[in-house]
């Protein structure tokens, strides 16, 4: 019994993984290539699927690569990513909400850390 589960868990790992991997390699080329603009809006399908798909994991990641964007790509930046973090936070259900507040402490420390 207890194989069976793991093999299952292992398949729906690999199957929800591969569903983002052709995103993500076409998010990585756009910044290789230097088309941020671009990057970033593959990076917002991707958040949204991930949403859809309530896939923990995709969401933070695809999240952290917006706030990447957002400051590259926006002047006040730095102030819009932090209250996406609230938005986000407010949200999220654990563990997604753990994670998310420890990366707004660190965000909110080396912001004033620069200010």
């Amino acid at each position: 019994m207890y194989f069976i589960f793991s093999l299952v868990l292992l398949f729906s790992v690999l199957v929800f993984g591969q569903n983002y991997d052709k995103q993500w390699k076409k998010v990585y080329a756009f910044e290789l290539d230097g088309k941020t603009k671009s990057a970033s809006e593959e990076v917002d399908k991707i958040y949204k699927k991930a949403k859809k798909d309530k896939n923990d994991e995709q969401i933070i990641k695809a999240f952290l690569y917006q706030s990447k964007f957002i400051l590259s790509l926006q002047e006040d930046g730095q102030s819009k990513v932090i209250q996406n973090m609230k938005n986000e936070i407010a949200t999220s259900l654990e563990p997604n909400k753990s994670v998310l507040n420890y990366i707004y402490a660190k965000s909110l420390r080396d912001y004033f850390s620069q200010n």
